[in-house]
C-alpha cells in the first residue's frame, strides 16, 4: 500500500499541475495535501505553506474549509468560485485523496480518486484538443509556405504529446486502482498493425521507416484490447522518439504453442547497462547529454509492464549505447483463447 500511495501522490501531482485551474488536494480528514501552481498563485502562498495543514491554518485556505468539508462528506470533486473579490469568476477545485496507510476503504478510495482524475484529464483535453483543431485548419485556410507548414507540424505534434501524457496519467491512475481487464478474444497482430498506423506520421517526421513482421495467420488471445494497443502503441512511440537521427524501427511478432512474443527493435541511441534495471520504474528517465532534449514523462514503459503484468505476462529488454534497442513482452496463451487465470 505504501508504494500505491507514493505513486497515486505522484501522478496526481503531475496531474493537477498540468491544469490551469486552481487544484486543491486533501486527504479523507479534510487536510490539505497538496496543490498546483495556479493555487499557488490563486491563495497567493506557497504549497509548502499549507501542505499537511487543515484549511483553518492558514488565513488564505481558512475562507474554503466549508466547500473543503462537503468535498469530503461526498467524496466527490468540488468546484467553487473562489471566496475572494480580487479574482472575481475565478474558480477552485477541491480533490479528496485516498488515505495513507491500510485501509479497508482503499480500494473504493482508488477508484474514487481515479474518477476525479479522469475529470482532470478532461480539463485538460479540451483545451488541447481545441488548439490542435485551430492548428489543423491552418492550411484549410489558405496557403502556407515551408516554414509555416514546418511550424505547424511541429506544434500539432507538441498538442499530440501533450494529449499522450494526459492519457498516460489517467493509465498510471487506473493501474494504481486495481482495475480489472476487459478481456475478450483480440488479435495481437492486428492490434500492432493498428498502432503502426496510428504513428505513420509521427515516423515520416522524425524519418523513421516503420516495418512489421507478423504471422500471416494472426496471433489471438483473451486479453484487453485497448490496453494491449495502447502498451504496443507506447513501445513504437518509444523507438521513434529515441531514433533522433531516423533509421528503421521494426515491431516483430513470433507465437509458440504457450506463448506470443512481441518485439520492438530499433537503431537508435541505445541504453548503458546500469540504467536497464530501472527502466520500467514509475517516473524513471535516462538523464544523458543525448536524452536531455527528447521529452517524456518517465511513465510509458511502466504503464507498459503494468498492462503486461495484469496480463500474466512479461516485460524485457535488450540495448547497449550506440547499438539501438529492443523493448518487448512475452505474454501466455492457451489453445482455444481461453481466458488467462
Amino acid at each position: 500500500m505504501t508504494t500505491l500511495r507514493t505513486l497515486s501522490d505522484k501522478t496526481l501531482a503531475a496531474l493537477i499541475d498540468g491544469v490551469p485551474e486552481a487544484v486543491l488536494a486533501v486527504d479523507e480528514e479534510g487536510r490539505i495535501v497538496g496543490c498546483n501552481r495556479a493555487a499557488e498563485a490563486a491563495l497567493d502562498l506557497l504549497a509548502a505553506d499549507i501542505t499537511g495543514h487543515l484549511p483553518a491554518a492558514h488565513p488564505h485556505t481558512a475562507p474554503l474549509a466549508d466547500m473543503i468539508r462537503r468535498a469530503v462528506t461526498t467524496g466527490q470533486p468540488t468546484r467553487e468560485p473562489l471566496p475572494n473579490s480580487g479574482h472575481a469568476g475565478h474558480t477552485i477545485m477541491v480533490l479528496v485523496t485516498p488515505a495513507a496507510g491500510p485501509s479497508h476503504h482503499a480500494p473504493r478510495s482508488m477508484s474514487r480518486l481515479l474518477d476525479q482524475m479522469r475529470e482532470i484529464v478532461h480539463e485538460l483535453k479540451l483545451p488541447i484538443s481545441s488548439a490542435k483543431s485551430f492548428i489543423d485548419l491552418i492550411e484549410a485556410t489558405g496557403e502556407v509556405n515551408t516554414q509555416q507548414a514546418k511550424w505547424a507540424e511541429r506544434a500539432r505534434l507538441s498538442l499530440i504529446s501533450m494529449l499522450s501524457l494526459v492519457h498516460e496519467l489517467l493509465d498510471m491512475a487506473w493501474l494504481e486502482s486495481g482495475a480489472a481487464l476487459t478481456l475478450q478474444s483480440t488479435d495481437l497482430c492486428q492490434l500492432a498493425e493498428r498502432a503502426l498506423a496510428g504513428l505513420e506520421n509521427y515516423a515520416h517526421y522524425r524519418e523513421v521507416d516503420l516495418s512489421l513482421d507478423i504471422p500471416p495467420e494472426g496471433c489471438t488471445l483473451h486479453g484487453d484490447e485497448s490496453r494491449l494497443e495502447g502498451a504496443i502503441t507506447n513501445l513504437v512511440s518509444n523507438a521513434i522518439k529515441y531514433s533522433p537521427d531516423g533509421g528503421p524501427v521494426r515491431l516483430v511478432i513470433r507465437r509458440t504453442a504457450d506463448t506470443i512474443t512481441l518485439r520492438v527493435e530499433d537503431r537508435g541511441i541505445g541504453i548503458a547497462p546500469e540504467h536497464i534495471p530501472h527502466l520500467f520504474q514509475p517516473f524513471y528517465r535516462v538523464q544523458t547529454a543525448a536524452t536531455r532534449r527528447i521529452e517524456g514523462s518517465g511513465l510509458g514503459l511502466s504503464i507498459v509492464k503494468g498492462i503486461v503484468e495484469k496480463h500474466g505476462g512479461t516485460v524485457f529488454v535488450e540495448s547497449a549505447p550506440g547499438e539501438g534497442s529492443v523493448f518487448g513482452f512475452t505474454l501466455p496463451v492457451t489453445n482455444g483463447g481461453t481466458p488467462i487465470a
